[in-house]
């Protein structure tokens, strides 16, 4: 959906390195399955030491693993879950958008069938509609724009982990910003309406059947407790939220800075008057 920002060298990178980790952990010889990168690699803001972050979705029965791997001197991370826990962590949001979360950033699909990309648009969608309708579909009293859609995302994914907004100031600050946040615009539309979350007509976006207050606000609660017990259960640490927080302090020191990319977000999401 996004590799049209991957530079050539970049996708090259990640491909030898899908085909020699595939090869060492025998991913094709056990099962059917496709990957998905996404982080630095895929707008090309990697560093020497930067991780390469990949997502294994298989047709088999193993449970959720995070494997570790290198690949030219790049540390490499790789998430293996089935079909079935990738989808159910959209729809059912089973490890609190752990998962199906990633791919609301910029990500690219590396399969051969079509289907797999489709997957990936309706599973993200599913995970973060009701949250988005929550924080700003339901203010407003006209149908939303594509904007609109997006900084409802983005809010959400900010209630849901505060210290996001440190990793979405990559974006903020990214050169071809304004291009990229224009493809947000038409992926996460067509993610919320893969989903059946949101229909569109000629005035814009509605959100269909959004939960009540009560219900969302239970769903947020149970998604961050199991985003974070996935993620200390995978990291093998009781400490895996500390860890979180204090990686994501790299991305933004300048708190002025940050004020500034949260207040853009709402006004996008006209939930503020400029």
């Amino acid at each position: 959906m996004y590799k049209k920002f991957t530079s050539q060298s970049s996708y090259d990178f990640i491909s030898r390195a899908i085909n020699k980790i595939s090869l060492e952990n025998e991913f094709v010889s056990r099962e059917e399955g496709f990957w998905v990168c996404y982080g630095s690699f895929v707008l090309n803001l990697q560093s020497e030491k930067s991780d390469l972050d990949l997502l294994y979705v298989h047709s088999g029965t193993n449970p959720v693993s995070r494997i570790g791997s290198d690949f030219e001197k790049h540390p490499v991370t790789i998430y293996s879950l089935s079909k079935d826990d990738f989808i159910d962590d959209g729809s059912q949001k089973r490890f609190g958008g752990y998962f199906s979360g990633k791919v609301l950033n910029p990500y690219i699909v590396i399969s051969e069938k079509e289907d797999d990309a489709d997957l990936v648009l309706r599973v993200a969608g599913e995970f973060i509609a009701d949250f988005a309708a929550a924080i700003g579909g339901q203010r407003r009293s006209k149908p939303s724009t594509p904007a609109n859609l997006v900084a409802d995302t983005v809010l959400a994914r900010f209630q849901l982990c505060p210290w996001y907004s440190n990793y979405f100031m990559r974006y903020y600050t990214y050169p071809n910003f304004s291009g990229l946040w224009k493809r947000m615009e038409e992926v996460i539309p067509l993610s919320l309406i893969a989903a059946k979350k949101v229909a569109s007509n000629k005035n814009g976006f509605i959100y269909i059947d959004p939960p009540g207050k009560n219900s969302v606000h239970v769903d947020f609660v149970k998604s961050i407790a199991k985003f974070w017990s996935i993620g200390s259960h995978l990291h093998n640490s009781p400490h895996f939220l500390d860890t979180y927080i204090q990686k994501s302090k790299q991305y933004c020191s300048n708190r002025k800075a940050l004020k500034q990319m949260i207040l853009f977000v709402k006004e996008k999401a006209q939930l503020v008057n400029k």
